[in-house]
């Protein structure tokens, strides 16, 4: 039996639906943005959704063990995380300028890429996997089926020729 009922499913849809409006329209004014503003931006959108859904636990009264967050957990994982993203940044840095005779980049750029891309892993644990596909199976009623709509959710977030949520490279609807 599901601990959520169908109005967490319609309101996780709501904000992805929501969340897809605000991408789209980030792609729109992108073009007209510095790099410093997008990364700033995009870090700022993330995380207005992580507090948005928050803010819908604390509505709804579920606490964030339903998005799979434990609080005794929480320090360890942003260290563990972070390490380890950091560990993949820097050896993908490493390799451009080894393989590619790329520069480094400057430590500012470093900073503003580590915030961004941290925002971005936060809202697609919370957002995506944590609360949209742990709510949608009040809807769907199979944990399959949960699993594969999330999974084709980020994908084409993440598929920059369809539906791509980077504000990088903006959203384009039409591929």
């Amino acid at each position: 039996m599901s601990k959520f009922d169908s109005s967490d499913g319609f309101l996780a849809l709501g904000i992805i639906v929501t969340y897809f409006v605000v991408m789209t329209i980030s792609g729109i004014i992108v073009q007209y943005i510095s790099q410093l503003q997008i990364t700033i931006i995009g870090g700022g959108i993330n995380v207005f959704f992580v507090v948005l859904v928050l803010l819908c636990l604390k509505m709804r009264h579920q606490g964030i063990e339903t998005i799979g967050l434990k609080e005794g957990n929480i320090r360890l994982s942003f260290v563990l995380g972070g390490t380890l993203a950091a560990i993949l940044f820097f050896c993908n840095c490493l390799s451009n300028v080894l393989f590619e005779h790329q520069s480094f980049i400057d430590f500012a750029d470093i900073l503003i890429y580590f915030v961004y891309f941290f925002t971005v892993g936060l809202v697609e644990e919370v957002l995506f996997r944590g609360y949209l596909q742990t709510r949608l199976h009040s809807l769907l009623k199979h944990i399959l089926l949960d699993v594969l709509v999330t999974g084709v959710v980020v994908k084409k977030l993440r598929d920059e020729f369809e539906f791509y949520g980077d504000l990088y490279n903006g959203i384009h609807l039409i591929p």
